[in-house]
């Protein structure tokens, strides 16, 4: 129920031209990678670059409104393992053509097999697993 109107609200009925709207969110695609790219096993002690994207509440993605995009404030961002650790991996500040960020994440060498997570402030929330122990 609460989808219909933040759906309409980024709808040009006049047009027929509907804005997608899609933002903020986070993955580990460039902001010229796809979108929904499926998401990686990574080995513990190995790196994952993170993105964030479209952090900006303005909604101009349609030929009809070209308001200026203005970033939304910085962001926190948190690594959470399945044994429910976490760890703070610092506040992030969205600039640039897609009003976003870049963020490298080292998984920790004793990251817990499993889902895991890094998530922004605003319950954005990027999932991968992390693969068992590469020692025997």
């Amino acid at each position: 129920m609460l989808l219909i109107p933040l759906l309409a609200a980024c709808s040009d009925t006049s047009s027929g031209q509907n804005a997608s709207c899609r933002g903020p969110y986070l993955d580990d695609q460039s902001p010229t990678g796809v979108y929904g790219a499926p998401a990686p096993t990574i080995q513990p002690g190995r790196t994952v670059t993170i993105y964030g994207h479209w952090y900006t509440d303005t909604c101009n993605d349609t030929s009809i409104d070209n308001a200026p995009l203005k970033p939304l404030p910085a962001v926190q961002l948190t690594l959470r393992m399945s044994d429910r650790s976490a760890v703070s991996l610092g506040r992030f500040v969205p600039d640039g053509p897609d009003m976003g960020f870049k963020v490298s994440v080292r998984v920790p060498t004793t990251a817990p097999q499993g889902a895991a997570t890094i998530t922004d402030d605003l319950n954005n929330t990027y999932r991968f697993t992390v693969a068992g122990s590469s020692a025997a």
